[in-house]
């Protein structure tokens, strides 16, 4: 007797797909928010420049110079600027129409791929940002981010961003993954969860000494090392031709074309501003 099954019958099953289109998680934006943005810098070409002033020098006046000019010893300390290049970041999908005519909920479908193209290149800058901290001056070097790494790289600020940086100065400090657990063991977040107070575990997130802290994957990893960056907002800097966006959609023949685009220019500010956290 013949027995009916799956296998030779399988012309009598259906199939069930999901009414959900779901999206496979991707990185925030953790860095590139919080940087700051030049003024004036709405365009910014080929090449964006930064001037910065040197610090001048307040010399001792004696009677018998005083006052004569070409006796006066005069600041002459060069000054600076720092340049960053227009990079473009772009991110795309090619859809044929024998998909979109038969993906009967296409409407969800489109959102899903406007959100993962959006979030690729938004992932993008924030790399091009945390890549930065590769070339700070001023670093702390460890085999876990603990409390006493913490407070050397504080006073590193203190000690280099000097009248720019007080208790008060808002500070973001950028954690990998990875390093989740070892910042949750420092006792000033501890302090912080148990008492609930702002920032703590009301909000969840963490705090400590004045810092606020955020976690991403996309700190920068250069194959031995993770360069977590703790900065002033002028550290580093970030500025636009093209903020990100999506492009109009794009016919050709019986193709339809999702660009997403943004074209910017990330660059380090104030060497001074910045300590990177560096976990081997």
């Amino acid at each position: 007797m013949a027995t009916q099954n799956a296998t030779t019958h399988s012309n009598q099953l259906r199939d069930l797909v999901d009414s959900e289109i779901g999206v496979n998680p991707t990185e925030e934006t953790k860095i590139a928010d919080w940087v700051a943005q030049p003024v004036g810098a709405e365009k910014i070409g080929n090449t964006l420049y930064l001037r910065k002033l040197a610090e001048a020098t307040a010399n001792t006046a004696t009677p018998v110079t005083n006052g004569v000019a070409s006796s006066l010893t005069m600041n002459s300390a060069a000054h600076e600027r720092v340049s960053g290049s227009a990079v473009m970041k772009y991110s795309g999908y090619e859809i044929e129409d024998s998909l979109l005519t038969r993906v009967i909920d296409d409407g969800p479908y489109r959102a899903g791929l406007n959100k993962q193209g959006m979030a690729s290149i938004k992932k993008a800058i924030d790399y091009a940002v945390f890549t930065l901290a590769s070339g700070l001056s001023h670093s702390q070097a460890g085999a876990a981010i603990d409390d006493g790494m913490l407070r050397a790289a504080l006073g590193q600020l203190d000690l280099y961003a000097m009248n720019e940086v007080d208790d008060d100065t808002p500070k973001l400090l950028v954690i990998h993954p990875t390093q989740y657990a070892n910042a949750l063991n420092i006792p000033a977040l501890k302090e912080y969860q148990i008492r609930g107070t702002a920032g703590g575990a009301v909000s969840g997130k963490l705090n400590a000494y004045g810092i606020t802290m955020r976690r991403s994957g996309n700190v920068y990893w250069n194959g031995t090392t993770y360069f977590n960056p703790l900065i002033l907002k002028r550290a580093f800097a970030l500025a636009w031709n093209i903020k990100p966006r999506v492009k109009p959609t794009q016919y050709d023949g019986l193709v339809e074309r999702l660009i997403f685009q943004t074209e910017f220019a990330a660059l380090e500010w104030y060497d001074q501003f910045g300590v990177s956290l560096n976990i081997t």
